[in-house]
């Protein structure tokens, strides 16, 4: 069975591409320059996101090998300490000082501006659903946003509220973990510890304390082995599916490397969990065989990497000239003079799940991932005009489906009406 093609992704004085299975150079991006550390997403399979350091500026450029175009310096309300874009491709979420900001790619929309954190946000996720925000800031505090409340009606008024604020840590949020099985959240600190939690219910499973300030963290897709990376350039490996106590000390971590010589920045796993990926600011990338930490290759750069994670091999980055499914929009500082009758999509492109979200309707219909999700049918048929609901977001045969099933919608409630009139009038 062939392998899942790969690519190693990073950023330090410039950005570039890399073939997972042999460290080739698959192409770079020269012109884009210096990213900022945990800023660098991947938008869709068409573009690649990052922050410029020290600037109220993002950049967006495509992926493309033989297009490498930057389509997009987009000037923002301040710089950028954390981002992060929903695997769906649609949302975009940055951290500036304490603020989170949630923008729609496609429009280019501000949808809300969050203001929870004491201090500056740190470190941003999607979960694997693309159904909740988890933050991490300098104040210590991690908190769950679920993105339908974040980005839902009467946001102007109402303050938004997190679904959950864990603050167990002391010091700064270094790094948040959440894989696409969407069950767990592993985050770590300066204060020396990583807390584990379950995602779903909030619950504190496991804190593990170390000697030294924990930098990374990743699990294996099964969330069977949990990996971190200090500032030393240490690795730690924890079995958490055999036993997972209340408390984890140093002295019974057993499997520890030394593998860089200064900090660990980022940890990846690839798609089939068998490699594991981590970058320093030694100046070097190394890929791990996860099972028995064996070095596969090195990647060495001058300077410092400060961004470098896996990600799937897109079409554009083997292939000719490749047309972008959709185009990228300027980001705007400010909420839009129309966010009366703005109107949003939450959607999975896997599964094709969509959530109608209407600022001047009550009702809300949350996609099936969503926790507490409610159905309320009479509202949504209640709801003004949907004809170009969905334009900008999905495809036309998407649309015409939505409208056929609305129809439906509306003529059972009408008839449900005129049914109750006929026997009021008996």
């Amino acid at each position: 069975m062939d392998s899942i093609p790969e690519v190693i992704i990073t950023s330090g004085s410039m950005c570039s591409a890399f073939q997972a299975d042999n460290a080739n150079l698959l192409t770079s991006y020269p012109t884009i320059g210096e990213i900022s550390p945990k800023t660098l997403c991947l938008i869709g399979e068409d573009y690649l996101i990052g922050a410029v350091p020290r600037q109220p500026l993002i950049k967006v450029w495509t992926v493309s090998k033989m297009r490498k175009e930057e389509v997009g310096k987009f000037i923002i309300p301040g710089v950028v300490s954390a981002l992060t874009v929903s695997s769906c491709g649609i949302y975009c979420v940055a951290g500036i000082k304490e603020n989170i900001y949630i923008w729609q790619v496609t429009t280019g929309e501000l949808l809300n501006v969050i203001c929870r954190h004491y201090q500056d946000v740190s470190c941003l996720k999607f979960t694997g659903d693309d159904s909740r925000i988890l933050s991490g800031g300098k104040d210590g505090h991690v908190m769950v946003w679920i993105l339908a409340q974040a980005i839902a009606a009467h946001r102007h008024t109402d303050v938004t509220k997190p679904h959950f604020v864990w603050n167990n840590h002391s010091a700064e949020v270094t790094d948040i973990y959440n894989g696409s099985l969407s069950s767990r959240v592993a985050t770590v600190s300066l204060d020396m510890t990583c807390k584990i939690y379950e995602l779903d219910s909030g619950i504190l499973l496991s804190a593990v304390c170390m000697d030294s300030p924990l930098t990374a963290v990743v699990m294996d897709p099964l969330e069977y082995i949990i990996f971190l990376g200090d500032d030393k350039g240490n690795l730690y490996k924890i079995d958490t599916y055999e036993r997972l106590p209340r408390e984890i000390h140093s002295i019974e971590v057993k499997s520890q490397f030394r593998i860089h010589q200064k900090k660990i920045i980022s940890l990846s796993f690839s798609f089939e969990g068998t490699k594991l990926l981590t970058a320093s600011e030694d100046g070097t990338c190394k890929l791990w065989d996860a099972q028995s930490m064996a070095c596969v290759f090195s990647i060495t750069v001058q300077g410092n990497f400060t961004n470098a994670f896996l990600a799937m091999k897109s079409e554009g980055m083997s292939v000719g000239k490749v047309l972008p499914q959709f185009y990228i929009r300027p980001f705007m500082k400010e909420f839009s003079r129309e966010s009366s009758v703005r109107k949003f999509i939450e959607s999975s492109i896997r599964t094709k799940t969509l959530s109608l979200m209407q600022e001047d309707q009550p009702g809300e219909i949350f996609s099936e991932n969503l926790v507490n999700s409610a159905l309320k049918i009479a509202d949504v048929v209640n709801a003004s005009v949907y004809e170009d609901l969905f334009q900008e977001s999905v495809y036309g045969e998407s649309v015409a489906e939505l409208r056929t099933l609305n129809n439906q919608l509306y003529s059972f409630i009408i008839n449900r009406g005129l049914d109750s009139i006929k026997e009021q009038s008996h």
